[in-house]
């Protein structure tokens, strides 16, 4: 009998294909709905999910009919592809928003940026080793560079949002996520364990994210953290453009206003800041459960990241 080997976050669950276990068959069931989410609107055919996954197709096939069943995914008819379901929207619609809602609290100032810029502008944030983009608000320049569709998630270190992210985990826990989000993209010269941690390393330094065609072929990216009162980055703000509107000349102008955004938001934030932690609080922990140690706390291993010099580099 065939065991499955699946990845869920940076931990491998393992189990034959009696289903003996539920708490493997629901951590089966969240990572596949996880990669129908990644596959956005296209969705997924039954091979993909197998592939994907790591489980066999008969375990793949059982699970996605079960979900199928509870409304949670929905095949299309045409092409025979799943997506995730509405009734995934329906308990979304459910969940208690707080008046301190992140989304709503930097909708505003997302949507300035986008206005200043011209470019697309991103609000993002953390889940285990993924990052989940919130918001997303398109500029006025007639070519939009739209790298990630809003509740899209990515591995972390990927793109100016996730290396933002990334580089405010604490050392214990980033040599994992590298090694996670090299994984996702094998095929892309440009995601590399290699290239994740330089970027990290660049960001830690100069305070701001970077990104240059690392999935988007012609994207350039730049990104901020957004901190709470205690310091800790609790999210991430960045845009996206065409890489012509992106050279380096403008990178200190745009960090400069990136800055000044995210500082109006944390401003904002000030007043909420223990209802928001609160609020976004399943997103502070990594996927072990553990809580998160941000890089600040560790003044030996780098500075206050947000903090540092402008550098045009």
């Amino acid at each position: 009998m065939r065991n499955d080997t699946t990845k869920i976050g940076h931990r491998t669950v393992a189990a034959s294909d009696d289903g003996s276990s539920g708490a493997q068959m629901l951590d089966r069931a969240v990572h596949i709905l996880h990669l129908l989410g990644d596959s956005g609107s296209r969705g997924l055919r039954l091979t993909d999910v197998e592939r994907k996954s790591g489980l066999t197709r008969p375990t793949a096939h059982r699970i996605l009919k079960a979900l199928e069943h509870h409304g949670f995914v929905a095949q299309r008819l045409d092409t025979r592809r799943y997506g995730l379901g509405l009734e995934l929207a329906v308990l979304g619609a459910t969940v208690s928003t707080l008046p301190t809602d992140l989304r709503q609290l930097c909708e505003q100032e997302v949507t300035h940026l986008a206005e200043l810029t011209g470019n697309t502008a991103y609000l993002t944030i953390r889940s285990g080793y993924d990052t989940i983009c919130l918001d997303r608000r398109l500029g006025s320049f007639p070519v939009q560079a739209v790298s990630v569709d809003t509740g899209m998630r990515r591995p972390l270190g990927i793109g100016a949002s996730g290396i933002v992210l990334l580089a405010s985990l604490s050392d214990d826990h980033l040599e994992d996520a590298i090694a996670a989000a090299a994984r996702r993209f094998p095929d892309r010269p440009n995601v590399t364990e290699r290239s994740i941690r330089a970027s990290v390393y660049s960001a830690r330094q100069k305070g701001y994210s970077y990104s240059d065609e690392t999935i988007t072929d012609g994207v350039r990216g730049l990104g901020v953290p957004i901190r709470d009162g205690q310091g800790a980055t609790i999210a991430a703000l960045s845009m996206s453009a065409i890489r012509t509107r992106v050279p380096a000349s403008a990178v200190p102008a745009l960090v400069q206003i990136l800055r000044s955004v995210s500082s109006r938001i944390e401003k904002r934030l000030a007043p909420e800041t223990t209802k928001i932690r609160g609020a976004v609080k399943p997103f502070e922990r990594l996927a072990t459960g553990r809580p998160r140690t941000d890089l600040s706390k560790n003044a030996h291993a780098r500075p206050a990241f947000g903090n540092e010099k402008l550098d045009e580099g």
